[in-house]
């Protein structure tokens, strides 16, 4: 392959990923957000969006692999921490395509519909955030304590 190509694909790896495709995503989202309330209060559908996403999918993500390791259904790979479990499930609340589809067949007035979806993208960023920077702090506590045998090829 093309040294030249593979440089620039690396190059622009990063705006794509972190840019293109998200723009693309709320595109096709079909999310209108100058009919979102932004000043208003917080309403029952938005905080319980919010509570679902942010707090349901990880106390529910960890307490169900819990209980799968106690009863021995499961078990935690070798390096791999409650931290680590629990940071995964918060980035789990990510639930951008399924909680948009559904958002949409749940209601038929076009107004709750679009603010469902913009508390679906702001917990979904929050969730995002949040899990990362956990997992990051989480990670860099377990690494200094892993050490690595080298691989002979």
């Amino acid at each position: 392959m093309n040294p030249l190509i593979n440089r620039f694909e690396h190059t622009i790896n990063p705006y794509v990923t972190y840019s293109i495709m998200p723009v693309f995503a709320l595109a096709n989202a079909g999310v209108v957000l100058d009919t979102v309330p932004w000043g208003e209060n917080i309403s029952p559908l938005s905080a319980g969006i919010f509570l679902g996403l942010f707090v349901g999918k990880p106390v529910g993500i960890f307490i169900s692999t819990y209980i799968a390791c106690k009863l021995k259904i499961a078990e935690i790979p070798a390096g791999i921490k409650w931290s680590h479990i629990f940071s995964v499930g918060i980035i789990a609340g990510i639930g951008f395509t399924m909680s948009i589809f559904i958002d949409s067949l749940a209601f038929s007035n076009e107004n709750l519909v679009n603010e469902g979806k913009a508390a679906i993208i702001i917990t979904s960023f929050a969730s995002a955030i949040l899990g990362v920077l956990l997992l990051k702090i989480s990670l860099g506590k377990a690494s200094k304590k892993v050490k690595y045998k080298k691989i002979r090829g």
